[in-house]
């Protein structure tokens, strides 16, 4: 019986979501406070929304993968006190990167469980691993990876640019020896 019991501790149940577009509706239990599960797993599910702020009240919590979904707003604080949190899977969603002031503080504090001490969390979709849980125009910051940079359009053609220059000339001043070693070439 002990043996079973810890089999069905460590499996990941994956939570069903059919037509609910948050998370609350998927999952009441994590809203109102009851959700007594190590693992939430909404990885790829149609959810869009926001973050319960209960969620950073599951101290039960080992693995939450939040994935692929079009989540926004920010993450609660209280995320970060969740002491037996292993993963944290946020990549690919629109939550709004916050730069200075009190939303930095929080964000700070939601994401601390990532930093300190290093390896007690593993973390997906924020720095230092990425910056894709804030949607495709972010990028870490070459100064600092704990910091997302927004990438605009223009400083996506200037990258482009800046790769492609350099390659064309490589390859034009290597077909030009080419020829002039072999001028039988052409």
């Amino acid at each position: 019986h002990a043996v079973m019991h810890a089999v069905m501790r460590a499996i990941v149940v994956m939570l069903p979501v059919a037509v609910a577009e948050d998370i609350c509706g998927a999952e009441p239990s994590v809203c109102d406070g009851t959700f007594a599960g190590a693992n939430l797993y909404f990885s790829s599910q149609p959810l869009t929304g926001t973050v319960p702020p209960a969620l950073g009240q599951l101290s039960r919590l080992v693995n939450i993968s939040l994935s692929n979904n079009a989540l926004s707003g920010t993450l609660p604080p209280d995320v970060g006190g969740l002491s037996q949190l292993k993963w944290l899977n946020l990549q690919h969603n629109q939550f709004t990167y916050p730069r200075t002031g009190e939303a930095r503080a929080e964000y700070d504090r939601a994401t601390s469980i990532c930093r300190i001490p290093p390896g007690s969390c593993y973390c997906f979709g924020i720095p230092p691993d990425s910056c894709s849980a804030f949607g495709e125009t972010w990028i870490l910051s070459n100064e600092d990876p704990m910091e997302c940079i927004r990438c605009d359009s223009t400083t996506t053609i200037l990258i482009a640019i800046s790769v492609i220059i350099p390659v064309f000339i490589a390859a034009l001043a290597a077909f030009v020896r080419l020829v002039l070693r072999n001028p039988s070439a052409l």
